[in-house]
This record gives structure tokens, sequence and C-alpha cells, in this order.
């Protein structure tokens, strides 16, 4: 196993597991590449795992204050996520990542990760050493500490959503930091448009810190709610409307 820092040469090994050999995810491998190169000169690092040369797993991380984490905390790292393919899973491939990735970031106070149940688990980076450091519904901040004063917790955001009565309002606040995310919210904004002429769909693009604290991490508002939790279908997203459309007789 060799671990390489990701870079022109092999940026689209970084986003191994995210990205299909589809139109649809070339094009937004783009955007999440040109971003990252854009955010390497603020501190965005990518890590590469390969086995016999083939790419296998990957984590990122970044300093908190150039993130799109709603976590707030003082001279942090923050990991988006980490991720080995399924033939990999089980062979040590994430936690020698995550050891270069902890070795890396030891000139902070610590890294921080977020993770809800079914999506990088808890376990997992416990037995790493991360303690959990906040709760907010479903979701679970971690924190590694670097040093004994490193603090952190999740932010509530300020933003507040539609809820028009005449239409069922779909505010999706997104960005260009995944490929996945970016395919899978445009294929979600795709199918709520095609739903009903009262589907109303409002965007909200992060671009920087300041964007995040005003509308909050990437989600989907159906009606002011969240329904999911990261990537949805648009079976989910068709039940919820179509639940909505009812509800307001419309």
């Amino acid at each position: 196993m060799e671990i390489k820092l990701a870079s022109r040469g092999n940026i689209q090994d970084l986003y191994v597991g995210c990205v299909k050999d589809d139109v649809k995810y070339q094009q937004a491998f783009s955007k999440s590449a040109d971003l990252f190169f854009k955010k390497e000169k603020k501190g965005w690092t990518g890590l590469v795992a390969y086995a016999e040369g083939k790419p296998v797993g990957r984590a990122e991380f970044y300093p908190l204050e150039e993130s799109f984490a709603g976590i707030s905390g003082d001279n942090l790292y923050f990991m988006p996520c980490i991720f080995v393919t399924k033939d990999h899973q089980k062979k040590g491939y994430g936690r020698k990542l995550m050891e270069e990735l902890l070795k890396t970031t030891s000139d902070r106070k610590g890294v921080v990760t977020w993770t809800v149940e079914g999506w990088m688990p808890k376990e997992f980076f416990e037995k790493i050493g991360f303690e959990v450091a906040s709760r907010m519904g479903p979701a679970l901040l971690l924190l590694y500490k670097h040093r004994e004063d490193a603090k952190a917790k999740l932010m509530k955001p300020k933003f507040t959503p539609n809820n028009k009565a005449d239409k069922v309002n779909i505010d999706v606040v997104w960005s260009h930091s995944c490929p996945h995310m970016i395919v899978n919210y445009d294929t979600l904004i795709q199918k709520a448009k095609s739903l009903s002429p009262s589907v109303e769909v409002t965007e909200y693009f992060l671009r920087d810190r300041k964007d995040l604290e005003k509308y909050g991490e990437m989600n989907v508002y159906v009606d002011g709610e969240t329904p999911f939790m990261g990537p949805a279908s648009e079976e989910e997203v068709e039940k919820v409307v179509k639940e909505q459309l009812n509800k307001k007789g419309l």
C-alpha cells in the first residue's frame, strides 16, 4: 500500500468511489477538481491510497475556517469523509489513511469530522482516538485532539427556508466539493421540478465560509423541513413532495 498527496497528476484518483464513467459525473468531477485546486492554496489537502498502483481509498482535510462544515472550533482541521473501495475494506487501508492524515495534521489542535448512522461509523473513529464532541439530531461531531484544549461543536444554521402556502418549496443548499453530491442534488432538483408546476425550487450555492454561515451546510429542505440527511433517491423526493402537495391541496 502507498499513500500519495493529491495533485494535478492524480486528482481523479482523489475521487475514487465518487465518480462513475458517465458524462454527468465527469462534468461534476471537473467542477470539484477546479474547486479543490482553487482552495489548495488555502490548505485543502487530499490523500490517495494505492494498492498495486490502483487507487483504492481517499481522504481529504481542510482548515476548518476554509471548509463548508457547520462546525465551530479554533485552530482545527475538518475531514469531510474517508472512503475505501468495497474490495479493499476491512484490510487496514482506512486505518493507514487516518494514521497518515493525523500525522499530517499535527500542526493544529485537532481534527473534526461528523457522521450519521449508516455512514462513516463512529466506532471506526473511536478506535483511532476520536471522541464524540457534540450531537445535533442524528448528526454526531467527532473530535481527535492533538492538544488537550481542542474544542468543537456543531453550529445551528441561521438560514430560514421558504414555506409559501401556495407552493411546495424546495430549498437546496449545495457546493461543488463532492462530485457524487453534485450529481445527486442536480438529479433531485430536476425530479422535483418535473412533479408539479406548484413545486418551487430555490438554490443557494456555497462558495466560502460566509455563505456557509448564512445558509448552513449542504442540505435539501422541503417546506422548511429536512427529510434527508445527505444524498437521497428520486423515489424519496417524489414521495415527500407528493405528500406535501396533497397536504397543501395543490
